[in-house]
């Protein structure tokens, strides 16, 4: 190997331990966030719910409440806080017809599942970089 490519290696295992840092500061971020929502989860369910119940009582005088409850329920394919029960003067053009949708909170549950699967991912992410550095290692680079 010639001295241009030991130090576009050397380059190259700086660009990967760069990459693997801000994987570790992300991943440490995403379970110190874990962490937390289960140290902290009954009182921030009950904290969310009040104040998504609140915001139902506003859909209908404030603009800002219906264009969010309009966009939540038509990204997140559900109705209402826990059903469509939740709206008293009878169900939003932005609920999907489909008789059997959930409401938004439980949807949220979904995606609280989604983000745990993401820091598994990003885990494995890792598992390579220590490998290239193994092979540098014997390389002598």
């Amino acid at each position: 190997m010639g001295t241009s490519s030991l130090k576009l290696w050397k380059y190259v295992l700086c660009l990967l331990m760069s990459l693997f840092i801000l994987l570790l500061i992300i991943l440490l971020a995403k379970v110190t966030l874990a962490i937390l929502h289960f140290v902290y989860e009954q009182k921030l369910n009950v904290q969310v719910a009040e104040g998504l119940m609140d915001s139902i009582c506003h859909y209908h005088w404030d603009n800002s409440t219906k264009a969010m409850w309009d966009s939540i329920q038509s990204f997140l394919h559900c109705c209402g806080l826990n059903s469509k029960s939740d709206w008293s003067s009878g169900q939003q053009a932005s609920c999907p017809s489909d008789p059997q949708v959930k409401g938004c909170y439980a949807k949220n549950h979904h995606h609280l599942c989604v983000h745990a699967i993401q820091v598994v991912r990003t885990s494995f992410a890792l598992t390579p970089n220590s490998q290239i550095d193994k092979t540098s290692q014997a390389l002598g680079v």
